[in-house]
Order: structure tokens, then sequence, then C-alpha cells
């Protein structure tokens, strides 16, 4: 386990989300023939976070589905993924 030290600040979480199935692993759903759907079912996008350790998180999670669909041979047309968020009162 590395340490690393947390850098937390305000993050749109829309777009930490975004930059990670879109652009760092777009083309691999792509490839795998994975269906995704983003789910932003909340007006607040704003949370404080480190932004490279959540989207190292989200990465990680997506790329474990992937290997799922993949290494239990799920046929094309039942890959689907849907990552989303909602907001809930306290």
């Amino acid at each position: 386990v590395r340490k690393t030290n947390v850098q937390l600040k305000t993050e749109n979480l829309h777009d930490l989300i975004d930059e990670v199935l879109d652009d760092i692993l777009g083309h691999e759903l792509e490839l795998s023939n994975v269906q995704l759907e983003k789910i932003y079912d909340c007006e607040t996008s704003e949370i404080l976070t480190d932004g490279h350790q959540f989207q190292q998180v989200m990465l990680n999670i997506v790329n474990n589905a992937i290997d799922a669909f993949e290494s239990r041979e799920i046929p094309y047309e039942k890959r689907r993924l849907e990552i989303g968020f909602k907001e809930y009162p306290l």
C-alpha cells in the first residue's frame, strides 16, 4: 500500500466521472462492447475530494466490471454498465 498526500478540494463530480468514462476508458468500453449509462440524478455536483484518488477508484471499478464481463463470457448484447449517483437527505 502506497501512502500519498491527500489533496482535498472542491471538485465537480460530473466532470471527474466524465473524464474517466469518456476520455480515459471510452475506447476500451467501446472495444469491449459495453453499453454505458451515466445517471446524474441530483442537482448538486460539487464534492470535497481528492480528484486524482477519486478517479483512480472509478477507473478500478470500471476496469473490474469490464474484466467480469469478459471472464464470465457475458454476451455483448448484455454488457451494460450504469454509473451514477443520487442525493439523499440526511
